[in-house]
């Protein structure tokens, strides 16, 4: 809290006195203080650094909506005196309704540095919540000092932060401990001159209860990384899929999870529905409840334009108050309509989107005749349909709430710009010098992992499997870090890490499996030949290896030997389509032509069949001399290219131009006997 002058004062005073002990330093005097006043010095830097950026801001960026709120809280003076004096008696001092939640944020997102008997000042008044109304007052000044300790840094703030994570109210606490966490998150560099708030602060992280709760902040920071994702899936896969199948769900209520259970049921036992409609819709309502049951975001989309319509979501502290009927902006009998309680008792929604909720409400009702909203909740009330009674929530529940609406602030708000954005930052603890000590845990680095793993977020689930030492590596840990590898594509690296874990797990068929993929995916044929050999002895009826341990064979142009891996493949599971394609390929490379041609008839009678196999058909009655047959093939593989029907299969060729559909196999038909001319003529006869 000092102005620019007297910074400049006591950096001119700091550099004397530096100069001072480096020249002691020289003349090789002893002195023990001198690493304390080193640290002293670098500690005072960093806090005039964020003071100055701050005047700086204030200074040279009038209309930026910092500096416009600031002037409107501070019309008259802004010396230190009143700066000083309006936090103590207009917060600290101050009786505080719901009605100064507004002025409240702005004075404490835009306050100065604190000293340490402001923040002892502010530590006491958070600790005195005599009525509810003053827990919703604190929860908003949390948010505030939250947004105001990551924008500048300041010790102060970020030690009260630290202090206040172990408040008594969970709604507080919770607020604290995200605010302190993204603080030290975005200023981990500076906090390394402060050793030892830091060694307070791995302390406190030694407590089991404050290291629990502070595991599940991670855990669900690192699922609003899935946020966008899961937006997106909602919006183009699971809603539109529930939508095209809603004759067949029961849409008398909103989609809680009970009520998506019993439709899940029903989707299971209604015969009339094909099995393709059944798997396919269940599949989806599979999903759905699978990202609810974790706690995902599935209303950001639903909600993102409703709060841009608002006024309320035009001041910044709405975005931050704990959800209660006595908001001043809110209209109470909205609140205690049936239908509008149940919206808010059932569908898990955080406090912001509870406000949008009733202020739709209200809107909705004032927009319909003769109180029609009301008397659908009358109705709703007569009803069998039982209300949700409103339930205390979990610490986690608390927390995933607060953090919801704190994204929606972030991303939705009308000048987030002006506000740092935590979701921005890398909310690895384990990357952050601060936390790495506690985050490095290998049962948590673990836990996490799997966490990120299930949301297929391979690349982050692989950052933290590698954090683990490789001693403490399981065949688990071992086979999920080989997953990510190659779902990341660098499968030379999978291909080692596949072998690692089958090593330590040599019953795992999956990891063996995985193995002779990669080495197949990466040309090694041989190899993968060995090992699907090796996982036939332990899937002696499985048709997907004899599969692949022909298709090794056949890369290896080794088709004699491939062949009779195929006939396996068919017997074992029959009426394949890409088996017989394989079989009547391997046959014709053979020169087995009247058994190609027996497989190629009963491709071509499936409705599935494509322009590759007239092609390929029309090869097998070319050489067995049935010029006619091959011309009446070739036309019909011709014209499928042409109008682009059928489905490109594995065995398929490409053709650029109708002049040269012959072209890639032309080696083939000369091997066998057919003459450069006859290919020739052949062509004509098809294409004039």
């Amino acid at each position: 809290m000092l102005k620019n002058g007297e910074i400049a004062e006591l950096i001119q005073r700091a550099e004397e006195d530096y100069r001072l002990m480096l020249n002691y330093l020289t003349q090789g005097v002893e002195d023990p203080e001198r690493s304390a006043l080193y640290q002293r010095l670098f500690q005072a830097a960093q806090m005039w650094h964020s003071e100055l950026s701050r005047e700086g801001l204030l200074q040279d960026e009038p209309d930026s909506f910092f500096v416009v709120t600031h002037k409107t809280l501070h019309a008259a003076d802004c010396g230190v005196a009143s700066r000083t004096a309006f936090l103590s008696e207009k917060v600290l001092h101050a009786d505080l309704t719901l009605q100064d939640l507004p002025t409240v944020f702005d004075a404490l997102w835009t306050a100065p540095l604190l000293n340490k008997e402001l923040c002892e000042e502010m530590e006491t008044w958070m600790q005195k919540n005599d009525k509810e109304e003053d827990v919703h007052v604190r929860c908003v000044a949390l948010s505030a000092l939250t947004l105001s300790s990551m924008q500048f840094f300041d010790i102060f703030k970020w030690k009260l932060l630290l202090r206040l994570a172990t408040h008594d109210d969970p709604r507080l606490r919770v607020r604290a401990l995200f605010g302190w966490t993204c603080s030290t998150l975005i200023h981990a560099d500076k906090l390394s001159f402060f050793p030892k708030e830091l060694e307070a602060c791995r302390e406190l992280l030694t407590d089991s209860q404050f290291s629990e709760e502070t595991d599940a902040l991670q855990t669900a920071l690192l699922l609003t990384l899935e946020t966008t994702k899961i937006e997106k899936d909602l919006q183009e896969n699971i809603i539109p899929q529930m939508m095209k199948h809603s004759k067949q769900l029961r849409t008398d209520r909103s989609l809680g999870l009970d009520d998506i259970e019993e439709q899940f049921a029903e989707v299971e036992m209604n015969p009339d529905w094909t099995d393709e409609n059944q798997s396919e819709l269940k599949e989806k309502m599979k999903h759905f409840l699978d990202l609810q049951g974790r706690g995902a975001d599935l209303y950001m989309g639903s909600f993102k334009m409703l709060k841009t319509r608002f006024p309320f979501f035009h001041k910044a502290a709405n975005w931050f108050v704990p959800f209660t009927k006595f908001h001043p902006e809110i209209n109470q009998e909205t609140e205690s309509n049936p239908l509008v309680q149940m919206m808010l008792h059932s569908a898990g929604l955080c406090d912001s989107d509870k406000y949008s909720i009733c202020l739709m409400s209200e809107k909705l009702g004032n927009s319909l005749p003769n109180g029609i909203s009301q008397k659908i909740g009358e109705r709703l009330q007569m009803s069998d349909m039982p209300i949700p009674e409103e339930k205390e929530k979990t610490l986690e529940e608390e927390l995933r709430s607060y953090i919801q609406s704190f994204y929606r602030f972030s991303q939705i708000f009308i000048h987030r710009n002006a506000f740092p954005n935590p979701f921005k930052l890398n909310l690895l603890f384990a990357d952050c010098e601060a936390l790495k000590p506690w985050a490095e845990d290998c049962t948590r680095l673990k836990r996490w992992a799997d966490y990120v793993f299930q949301f297929k977020n391979y690349a982050m689930a692989l950052a933290l499997y590698e954090r683990i030492p490789s001693a403490d590596r399981d065949a688990e840990i071992l086979m999920h870090r080989a997953f990510c590898l190659e779902c990341m594509h660098r499968l030379e690296e999978a291909r080692n890490a596949y072998a690692e874990a089958r090593h330590l797990a040599p019953e795992s068929s999956w990891a063996l499996d995985r193995w002779a993929n990669c080495c197949r995916q990466t040309g090694a044929y041989e190899e993968a030949f060995e090992l699907y050999s090796e996982l036939e002895k332990e899937l002696p009826e499985d048709a997907a290896v004899a599969m692949k341990q022909a298709e090794c064979l056949l890369r290896l142009q080794r088709e004699a030997e491939a062949l009779p891996f195929l006939f396996k493949a068919e017997w074992l599971k029959p009426d394949v389509l890409l088996t017989h394609r394989a079989i009547a390929w391997c046959s014709l490379l053979l020169g087995k032509y009247d058994q190609a041609e027996k497989y190629y008839q009963k491709i071509l009678q499936t409705p599935k069949h494509s322009a590759t196999d007239w092609l390929n058909a029309g090869h097998t009655a070319l050489l067995t001399g049935r010029i006619e047959e091959a011309v009446t093939r070739y036309k019909k593989a011709v014209t499928q290219k042409k109008n682009g029907i059928g489905k490109a299969d594995e065995t398929g060729t490409t053709t650029s131009t109708p002049y040269d559909f012959l072209t890639e196999d032309e080696p083939l038909l000369l091997r066998a006997g057919i003459s450069p001319e006859l290919i020739h003529m052949v062509t004509d006869c098809v294409l004039l």
